[in-house]
């Protein structure tokens, strides 16, 4: 192996400025290295990696002669910023093996002294020893059509390679010991699957056959539809598609339209766009590659902006079946998932959820809140809502329906609406990092959870005091009054 000097260091010394702006050291450090008592060498020619010399010893004799000893010498010198390690390989050096050597760091200044100096730490002589060796394994792959090219090949433990145009691999860096030798491509299987070896030198011959390419499918166009709209042309795109290839929807097969070995279509009509679902979509080849393919999923949705994989899609979905919400918007039908919910709409929200959405309040009197009149859209709503206990309003006389409900506020709707206006909770215990004991709304905060209706808005946070967006209304519902997801 090879023997190393190696130490930590740092160092900062007096520094001037040349005519050319260039720093230079009047003082600095070298390591200088005896063998067998001899005379004291550079160790410079030694030098491996690290924090090496970094500038010269001022060159200058003073008037009356004194001088620094290193002076012209390259050397540790300017300032090294705090600690840095230094590495010398002695094996640089031949007359140094099988002698004795002495190693010294000279530090020397000029007349005027110096400033921080020069501090060592940590030295120490190792050896490293070569690495285990290491194996090639090599092999082919092909299938009746010849060699196949593009095969990713695994040995485990992050060791990969792929075949080449000759359909030729080569594994290199294998370490000794049992290796399970993989191959894959997307749309081809192989015979073997896999192959067990037990590697001690180079393996050759490691061969796998492919089977015929299948059909791949990579993505729709679109990947979702509105229910309750037009007919529209479905495009499957992926590879190894013959022309005769066919769409399968939900295991049926479809009128399929050939654009190429990438491309196909079929037609969706908007009688199949009648109700909420996920239509696995595949492409089976009857003679040409045969085989089918992985299936991509088709999402018929309510809609247009809440469209899966988003994690409240089926929270939405669930809540529009129950009739408690229809959209923020229409053409297109939208939800607005990010809008803030507001207290007049949370008062429908809550209300539709516990009675149901033929539920119809009675009329408003406009003399609860003087914020919210008779002819206010959501009077009946908010008076009722009031007339339950589950809300005495924001300030004496006031409603505040435009104001955005936080998570802390909804936690004590929620639970009243569903439990009852005389309902308390148990006493908080700290849950969340953001809702203390003493928190106004901890204990409600806390038995939401409990209950597992929320699971607050982060590791171990809840944010109380964050408005409720209406995909999280769509969650608080659905796991408050035990609405199934859709679909």
């Amino acid at each position: 192996g090879t023997t190393y000097l190696h130490f930590d260091h740092s160092f900062a010394f007096e520094i001037g400025i040349d005519q050319y702006s260039k720093l230079y050291s009047y003082d600095g450090g070298v390591l200088e290295y005896s063998v067998n008592s001899g005379a004291w060498k550079d160790a410079k020619v030694l030098y491996d990696s690290g924090q090496a010399y970094d500038n010269v010893v001022y060159d200058y004799t003073y008037p009356h002669g004194t001088t620094n000893i290193l002076r012209g010498r390259e050397a540790f010198g300017i300032d090294s910023h705090g600690f840095v390690s230094t590495r010398y390989n002695l094996d640089l050096d031949p007359n140094i093996k099988g002698k004795n050597i002495r190693f010294r760091w000279r530090l020397a200044t000029d007349e005027t002294g110096t400033y921080f100096g020069w501090v060592v730490d940590n030295v120490g002589i190792y050896t490293c020893q070569p690495s285990a060796s290491t194996y090639t394994i090599s092999g082919t792959v092909t299938n009746s059509g010849g060699p196949v090219s593009g095969v990713t090949i695994s040995a485990g433990g992050g060791l990969s390679t792929l075949t080449g145009a000759d359909g030729k691999y080569l594994l290199q860096n294998v370490s000794a010991g049992s290796k399970a030798i993989t191959p894959s491509k997307a749309g081809y299987t192989f015979t073997p699957t896999t192959r067990s070896v037990n590697v001690s030198g180079n393996l050759t011959g490691i061969n796998f056959t492919a089977s015929t390419p299948l059909p791949v499918i990579s993505a729709l166009s679109p990947t979702a539809a509105q229910t309750n709209t037009s007919s529209f042309a479905l495009m499957v795109n992926g590879s190894n598609f013959a022309q005769d290839s066919i769409i399968r929807m939900d295991g049926v097969d479809r009128d399929t339209t050939y654009v190429n070995s990438t491309q196909l279509y079929t037609w969706v009509n908007e009688t199949e766009l009648t109700q909420i679902k996920t239509i696995n979509v595949m492409v089976y080849n009857p003679t040409t590659n045969p085989g089918e393919s992985a299936a991509k999923s088709l999402y018929i949705i309510t809609f247009a902006d809440v469209v899966p994989p988003a994690w409240y899609y089926r929270y939405v979905e669930g809540l529009y079946a129950q009739g408690i919400t229809g959209g923020c918007a229409l053409a297109p039908l939208r939800y607005c998932p990010d809008n803030q919910v507001t207290r007049a709409q949370m008062a429908i929200f809550l209300l539709k959820g516990k009675y149901g959405k033929d539920y119809l309040p009675p009329v408003a009197s406009g003399a609860l809140f003087s914020d919210v009149p008779v002819g206010h859209w959501a009077g009946a709503w908010i008076e009722k809502l009031a007339a339950e206990g589950i809300t005495s309003g924001c300030s004496a006389g006031m409603y505040c329906p435009q104001k955005p409900v936080t998570r802390a506020q909804m936690a004590i709707f929620l639970l009243k609406a569903e439990h009852g206006s005389a309902y308390v909770p148990p006493a908080a215990s700290g849950v969340f990092g953001d809702v203390p004991v003493d928190h106004w709304a901890a204990a409600w905060i806390e038995q939401l959870a409990a209950e597992g209706i929320t699971s607050g808005c982060s590791a171990g946070m809840y944010c109380p005091q964050r408005p409720v967006t209406r995909a999280q209304m769509a969650v608080f519902i659905d796991k408050t009054f035990g609405f199934p997801q859709m679909p």
